[in-house]
């Protein structure tokens, strides 16, 4: 039986809404997960996050409630996840994400057949989408037999370039175990906002070291690359390392330009992508580098500062964003209009400048809405991304500043795009 093989273990720390949804998704009618040993690590939370575990504790015996004596840092849960893992199969979790759990026996089928690693999302089946892929930490499912002494000190490690789990992932890939890859995704990421960095929520920054309080993911996940032990995979992983990307020149200009903005030019998150790099991977870098910084010089860096750090009133303010919107407005009059994002940008436009009574609004997108089940949000009628191609539009205009890829991954008309916010053309990417 399944509930003999595998566990799940939730790892959370002071996200109670998000908390709340994933509990019910774990234990809804249709879950073939809800009968499992599931265990709660809770990073001493104190948002009412442990009150909201114990309720459910008290409804449902198989959920243990562990609570550490400290918050222990992110990572350091997760790697407590997988120390304390007992059953022979272990799928560590994370307190925002969703799941479908429509043909799940393909997973139970999996775990029967006795691989060593089953993804729960889909990936390429090479190494590098497999690295990648599986920095996911809830797309993993592990046979926790591979869980040896030299994984787990690796794991410990690793708490420091933010992937513990690769350590466990490197450990098969170098034993070139077996892996599963299914047909859809069970696990959806992610409900929540993504924290950058791991190691500052909940605590002091002031105390951590720099090294760290400004790693980005990339270095985190080029420093974990080392656990590949043939440097031939690890050349590999590098040059075909996309996120969401088109090319490896492209990757590099992107996070050289959040290094530079973002971070400062921190010397060591450039120092810590080069030294991995083969002869040709530094070449291009060097080229993305130059590039980069004579664009940033010949941008304002200010507003771009403004941009990295989500601070859009003082941008929109600067840029006279009311006058765009009247302009627009005026451009476009009794045009049937569709918002495409409905995050912290349209909120505020929202809220600042009333745009939605600017337009002729027929509805609103956004990723977040694949799987919502409401029919309406802030009162505008809700459009599924995979849906506006069956939608009556004239328009479709972004509130984002990263919208050319939505356009080319829902394959829009370009001439029916346009960009919401003023000056959008000082944008490195």
């Amino acid at each position: 039986m399944l509930k003999d093989k595998l566990e799940i273990i939730l790892v959370t720390y002071n996200r109670k809404s998000y908390l709340q949804k994933t509990l019910e998704y774990l234990f809804e009618e249709n879950s073939p997960v809800k009968n499992l040993q599931i265990t709660v690590l809770d990073n001493k939370s104190n948002d009412g996050s442990s009150e909201l575990i114990d309720e459910y504790a008290k409804k449902y015996s198989n959920l243990i409630h562990i609570i550490n004596n400290r918050n222990i840092g992110g990572n350091g849960n997760i790697t407590k996840a997988f120390a304390i893992s007992k059953k022979d199969y272990v799928w560590v979790i994370c307190d925002d994400d969703k799941f479908d759990w429509k043909n799940f026996e393909e997973i139970e089928k999996a775990i029967e057949e006795n691989y060593d690693v089953i993804f729960t999302r889909k990936a390429q089946n090479n190494i590098s989408d497999i690295l990648y892929s599986g920095s996911f930490l809830p797309g993993c499912i592990y046979k926790t037999s591979n869980i040896t002494d030299t994984v787990m000190t690796n794991m410990y490690d690793n708490i420091r370039n933010m992937f513990p789990h690769f350590a466990l992932l490197a450990k098969n890939i170098n034993d070139e175990n077996n892996f599963y890859i299914p047909s859809k995704d069970f696990v959806l990421m992610n409900q929540s906002c993504f924290d950058y960095n791991t190691y500052v929520r909940g605590l002091q920054k002031n105390d951590i070291p720099k090294s760290r309080k400004e790693m980005m993911w990339i270095n985190g996940f080029l420093n974990s690359i080392e656990l590949i032990n043939n440097r031939k995979k690890q050349k590999f992983i590098i040059e075909n390392l996309r996120h969401n990307t088109k090319s490896l020149y492209k990757l590099f200009c992107i996070k050289i330009a959040m290094n530079a903005i973002y971070h400062d030019n921190f010397f060591e998150n450039y120092y810590s992508i080069f030294k991995i790099l083969s002869k040709k991977q530094k070449l291009i870098f060097i080229v993305a580098f130059v590039k980069t910084q004579l664009a940033i010089i010949l941008k304002n860096k200010k507003q771009l500062k403004l941009i990295a750090h989500n601070n859009w009133r003082t941008y929109f303010q600067e840029n006279k964003q009311g006058n765009y919107l009247n302009k627009l407005s005026k451009k476009y009059k009794n045009k049937k209009v569709i918002l495409y994002g409905a995050g912290l940008i349209f909120d505020i436009m929202n809220k600042d400048y009333n745009l939605c009574e600017k337009f002729d609004i027929v509805g609103i997108s956004d990723k977040k809405f694949e799987k919502y089940d409401e029919k309406y949000y802030q009162g505008i009628k809700i459009i599924k991304p995979e849906e506006i191609k069956n939608f009556e539009y004239d328009l479709i205009l972004f509130p984002l500043y990263r919208y050319k890829q939505i356009i080319t991954s829902l394959n829009l008309p370009e001439k029916k795009c346009k960009c919401l916010i003023a000056n959008y053309k000082i944008f490195l990417y």
